[in-house]
């Protein structure tokens, strides 16, 4: 469920600085950002654009305290695709907290509205989602029409970089 009356704030979570592509850095996902230290960004007040601007699930107001990336140990991101819909990419940080009660709790949450994908370097798996949206997925990636680069953070469309 997301309550975006919630004034949340990442606090000491990380999360994307590693999971997440930013071109403005020439940084790939699933890498560590150069920028990052103990205390999170080195250059936080003039971070780039696509820093500032993106949101997780649990910051737009999914999931409990403990849904938290860091907490639970796989970041969500709500995004879009023109021909598929919204869907959501799971950035699976921790192997472990795929079999937390944490975990499970989340991802039917949102597989009831939309079909959850974990992200890879260079693959997706589907985690699970309406069956009607997964067929689609399944048929788009098997001809390559999607190529991970091409899903689209909802977060660029806001922006209008889209």
């Amino acid at each position: 469920m997301i309550n975006e009356s919630d004034n949340r704030v990442c606090g000491d979570c990380q999360a994307c600085c590693y999971a997440t592509r930013i071109d403005e850095l020439k940084k790939p996902a699933f890498t560590r950002c150069n920028l990052q230290c103990d205390t999170g960004c080195s250059e936080y007040a003039s971070r780039p654009d696509e820093c500032r601007d993106y949101k997780c699930t649990w910051l737009i107001g999914f999931g409990n305290e403990e849904a938290r990336p860091d907490k639970l140990g796989v970041m969500f991101t709500s995004r879009s695709h023109p021909e598929l819909g919204p869907w959501v990419s799971a950035h699976v940080n921790d192997r472990q907290a795929l079999v937390s009660e944490q975990f499970k709790k989340s991802l039917a949450e949102l597989t009831e509205r939309c079909t959850v994908i974990e992200m890879f370097p260079d693959e997706m798996r589907v985690m699970g989602g309406p069956e009607e949206q997964i067929e689609m997925f399944l048929k788009y990636t098997a001809k390559d029409l999607i190529p991970v680069q091409a899903l689209i953070p909802i977060s660029a469309l806001v922006r209008g970089k889209v």
